[in-house]
C-alpha cells in the first residue's frame, strides 16, 4: 500500500487559508454552456487543455513510457499557468508537490 506524502503543517494551513477565502460564487460558478443546433460534428479541447496534454505527452516520451500515466498528467497540470498561480497564492511550494508525485512514481515502479 502506498503511503500518502506528508507536507509540512505551514503549507497545509496556507492551503486552508486560501480555500477559506474562496467565495461561494467562485466555488459554484459554472462555465457558460451555449446550445448549438445542430450540435457540431467534432469537439476540440481548449488551448490550455491542449498545452497540458502536449506537456504530458512530452513527459511520457522523456520517461520512455508506453502509456500516458496519471502522474505525467499531474505534473503537466502543475506546470499550467492557472495552477501555478493558485499554488503561489496558497503558499504551496510547487517543487514539493512535484517531488511528491515523483516519489510516488518511484515507489510504484
Amino acid at each position: 500500500m502506498l503511503e500518502t506524502p506528508q507536507f509540512d503543517r505551514p503549507a497545509d494551513s496556507r492551503i486552508l487559508d486560501f480555500l477559506a477565502k474562496i467565495t461561494p460564487y467562485e466555488l459554484f460558478a459554472a462555465p457558460t454552456i451555449y446550445q448549438v443546433s445542430p450540435p457540431p460534428d467534432e469537439v476540440y479541447p481548449s488551448k490550455e487543455t491542449s498545452k497540458i496534454l502536449d506537456s504530458a505527452a512530452k513527459i511520457m516520451k522523456e520517461r520512455k513510457d508506453s502509456y500516458l500515466a496519471v502522474d505525467a498528467l499531474i505534473l503537466a497540470v502543475l506546470g499550467a499557468s492557472d495552477v501555478g498561480t493558485a499554488l503561489q497564492e496558497a503558499g504551496v511550494p510547487k517543487m514539493q508537490l512535484e517531488d511528491a508525485v515523483k516519489e510516488v512514481r518511484l515507489r510504484v515502479l
